[in-house]
C-alpha cells in the first residue's frame, strides 16, 4: 500500500519492496509494520461474515424466483455477494489506507488520523458519505469475480461429495 500511495511529487519515493520495507521499519519501528491493522482487522470480520450469508441467502431468492439451481443462480448469488462484500468493508478499507498513507510525527503517531473512526468521520464531514466508498468500483472488479470463482467451486466440490460412495 505504501508502494501505491507513493505520487511523484514525494521525495522520498521507495523503489522496491526492500527498500519500502526498510524505510517502513526506519519511520515507525517495529509497530510501523502494523499501522492500518485496526482498520484492516474489522475489514476482514466484515468481508467474511457478508460474504458467506449473503451468497446463500441470494441463492435461496433467485433459486425461489427462477427455479434455476444450476450455475447461473450460482452465478448471480456471487456477484450478489460481491456487491454485499463491497459494501460492508469498502469503509475499513478506506481507512487502512488512509492511515497507513498519513505523514508520522516524530513520536510515531499520524498526524491527520487518530484511527479508523476518525478517518471516517473526517472524511464524511469534509467528502460526504459516499467519500469513504472511493476505490469501491475497482474493488467490485476484484471481489466479484473472486467471489464467482470461490463460489462456483464451492458448488461443484459440494456436487462431487454428494456422488462420492459413503463408507458404511
Amino acid at each position: 500500500t505504501r508502494m501505491q500511495a507513493v505520487t511523484p511529487s514525494d521525495s522520498l519515493q521507495p523503489v522496491s519492496l526492500r527498500s519500502a520495507f526498510v524505510d517502513i521499519g526506519r519511520q515507525g519501528g517495529i509497530l510501523g509494520y502494523w499501522r492500518g491493522i485496526t482498520a484492516f482487522a474489522p475489514r476482514v470480520m466484515a468481508a467474511s461474515a457478508m460474504q458467506m450469508s449473503t451468497y446463500d441467502a441470494a441463492k435461496v431468492q433467485i433459486v425461489s424466483v427462477t427455479g434455476n439451481t444450476g450455475r447461473p443462480s450460482h452465478f448471480a448469488a456471487s456477484l450478489t455477494a460481491g456487491v454485499a462484500v463491497v459494501l460492508a468493508m469498502q469503509p475499513f478499507d478506506f481507512a487502512a489506507v488512509r492511515l497507513m498513507s498519513q505523514k508520522i510525527g516524530p513520536d510515531g503517531k499520524g498526524l491527520t488520523y487518530s484511527g479508523p473512526a476518525d478517518v471516517i468521520r473526517k472524511t464524511i464531514r469534509t467528502e460526504g458519505f459516499l467519500g469513504v466508498y472511493k476505490g469501491g468500483l475497482a474493488n467490485y472488479l476484484r471481489f466479484g469475480p473472486y467471489c464467482c470463482l470461490v463460489f462456483l467451486f464451492l458448488e461443484e466440490f459440494k456436487s462431487l461429495v454428494a456422488t462420492m460412495p459413503r463408507k458404511k
